[in-house]
């Protein structure tokens, strides 16, 4: 038996689901972490408490919170952020924080209120290895925090897209001194907790994705991927331009760079970004993992889609599609992109400009959390041609998720009952 989710003007509908047998069984069964989170920004006691209440949720450690004057420590009831994270943990949910170097005396660049920085006492000299620690300043500051987080978060990120000057003002050299100086502060006070890059942006990745085609001789592959990525069809003429006008840019030769270094192999998991359309995904994470060690995990802790490879209208689904990907390719925790209001042209975002919820990416969400944000037993890629379709195999049900690459219908979702003897 089965039961078929059809998606009319939105996704599957949530009022649907609850008031079905399985929607009996989902309230009924012992429920692990999930998958599927958000950021902490968007509403969150707006979403449906149960199904997320062991989410995974993006946060921020901010130094200029923590010490807002050399050695003058901000008490944990005065810092907003730290109030925030104490509210999530109690909730039962996972902080996934992103430490950022932002400070008005301890780093190069104090007056960019946006763009993190390397600190002023940061060493540049001694060899990058892991256990050093270059700026006894930021370590004091990451130590702090992880004393008082001891044995509660599961995941940190050190910084934000490290590849883009918008976020990162300082060098890539800097960000590794950085990146090793918080690791070296976690295994000094808690070893459990694993530490994840600042996620390169998809933007940048999907170029070096390219190259990497160019550099084989694979052109054909490389126009391919320009198309699913971007869905637009160029020639190789206009991709080879394009490509090189590409290749030129900051943040993709400081994405070449970071690939390049060991980052990933001092990573405890790997972290990325992206923004552009659902259907070039594998690739991407088949080019991260020819650059990983083997078995390293991977996520995301920022997926969305921007208006320009997608309507609003078309945005739900594309949710849905991507974290069928991201699931089915094993990256974990997803969590997707949600700020404040559609803001920098993205069409995911699950609070408008007035604050309010958008029922069709809260209800998108919320199905894909119900029906995905479990430990599978497996995964199947039935894909062939343009139809998508990934077969999730769990103790007490199967989900099929299937939608065509050349529609605009949404996917749909088929719950199956376990065949005997499964």
């Amino acid at each position: 038996m089965s039961k078929v989710f059809r998606p009319q003007l939105i996704l599957p509908v949530v009022a649907l689901f609850a008031a079905s047998p399985l929607g009996a069984a989902e309230s009924a069964r012992e429920r692990t972490s999930t998958p599927v989170g958000f950021f902490h920004f968007a509403a969150d006691e707006q979403l449906d408490p149960e199904t997320f209440r062991s989410a995974p949720v993006r946060t921020a450690i901010d130094w200029r919170m923590f010490e807002p004057r050399e050695g003058e420590w901000t008490p944990p009831s005065e810092n907003a952020q730290v109030r925030e994270m104490d509210r999530l943990l109690r909730e039962g949910k996972r902080p996934v924080p992103s430490l950022r170097a932002r400070s008005d005396w301890a780093v190069e660049d104090p007056d960019e209120p946006k763009c993190a920085s390397a600190p002023a006492d940061l060493d540049v000299r001694t060899p990058l290895r892991p256990g050093e620690i270059y700026s006894r300043t930021y370590y004091d500051f990451v130590k702090r925090a992880a004393e008082y987080f001891k044995g509660r978060l599961e995941i940190v990120v050190v910084e934000n897209e490290m590849n883009d000057a918008d976020f990162w003002c300082s060098g890539v050299d800097e960000y590794l001194r950085v990146f090793l100086t918080a690791k070296t502060a976690f295994q000094d006070v808690d070893p459990s907790v694993r530490i994840a890059d600042g996620g390169i942006q998809g933007a940048a990745l999907n170029w070096l994705v390219i190259q990497d085609y160019l550099d084989r001789g694979d052109l054909p592959a490389a126009v391919s991927f320009h198309r699913k990525f971007s869905g637009k069809a160029v020639s190789p003429e206009e991709l080879a331009k394009e490509a090189a006008r590409h290749r030129s840019k900051g943040s993709v030769k400081r994405a070449a760079q970071l690939v390049a270094s060991d980052l990933f192999r001092w990573d405890d998991i790997v972290n990325f970004h992206y923004y552009q359309r659902s259907e070039a995904l594998p690739e991407v994470v088949a080019y991260l993992r020819r650059h990983i060690p083997d078995g390293k995990p991977l996520m995301t802790n920022e997926v969305g889609i921007k208006k320009k490879f997608s309507t609003v209208e078309e945005a739900a689904g594309e949710l849905v599609k991507k974290y069928a990907r991201l699931l089915a390719l094993g990256v974990g925790p997803v969590i997707w992109f949600s700020p404040d209001g559609k803001k920098d042209h993205n069409a995911g975002a699950l609070v408008d400009d007035e604050g309010r919820i958008v029922p069709r990416m809260k209800e998108a969400l919320e199905t894909v959390a119900k029906l995905l944000g479990r430990s599978a037993l497996s995964c199947r890629d039935l894909s062939t041609g343009t139809a998508a379709k990934f077969l999730f195999r769990y103790e007490e049900e199967d989900v099929e998720v299937a939608w065509s690459d050349d529609s605009a219908a949404a996917p749909v979702f088929r719950v199956l009952e376990p065949e005997a003897g499964d």
